[in-house]
């Protein structure tokens, strides 16, 4: 485990697989020890490769990978899963086999504020609308009590009526 610490406090990429190899048997065994290895070697590659592409505009991928000593296939499944994740904002051009890195989008919050303000919006109608069913409901129920009332109150008053007579 200390080799493992060294490697990683150097950010050596090559330093910490040849030690993961090496005590393979002693770190591989256990899955929770093996999972967080795995997830240290994702964010160790991930910093690395941020760290090289950073003063980049446009790059070619077998330079990052000749730079960073890794087969050109891992190094552009990282960076698709960078892009895809947005840690990266920029695309492979796999034809040339070049990373375009776009520059960082400012977050418009006019637009932002825009969609909270449709999403309360749309809260408001739908609270608006249940009170409506709600009171629509209450009033057709007493329409009925009503007309059921007047109808009984007819019926007493013909049968009272017929009585008399």
């Amino acid at each position: 485990m200390v080799a493992v610490a060294r490697a990683a406090k150097k950010r050596s990429l090559e330093e910490f697989e040849t030690t993961v190899t090496q005590y393979s048997n002693l770190l591989k065994s256990d899955d929770l020890i093996s999972h967080h290895l795995e997830i240290l070697y994702d964010q160790m590659l991930e910093a690395n490769l941020m760290k090289i592409i950073h003063p980049f505009s446009c790059v070619e991928i077998s330079h990052v990978a000749h730079l960073i000593k890794m087969d050109i296939l891992v190094i552009e499944r990282k960076l698709s899963q960078m892009i895809l994740d947005r840690t990266i904002s920029g695309i492979l051009d796999q034809g040339k086999g070049h990373l375009i890195i776009y520059d960082q989008a400012y977050e418009d919050k006019c637009y932002t504020k825009g969609v909270e303000i449709i999403q309360n919006m749309t809260i408001a109608v739908n609270s608006l609308t249940h009170r409506a069913k709600v009171l629509t409901t209450k009033a057709t129920i007493k329409e009925v009590e009503t007309k059921t009332e007047t109808k009984t109150d007819k019926n007493e008053n013909s049968s009272s009526n017929s009585q008399k007579k």
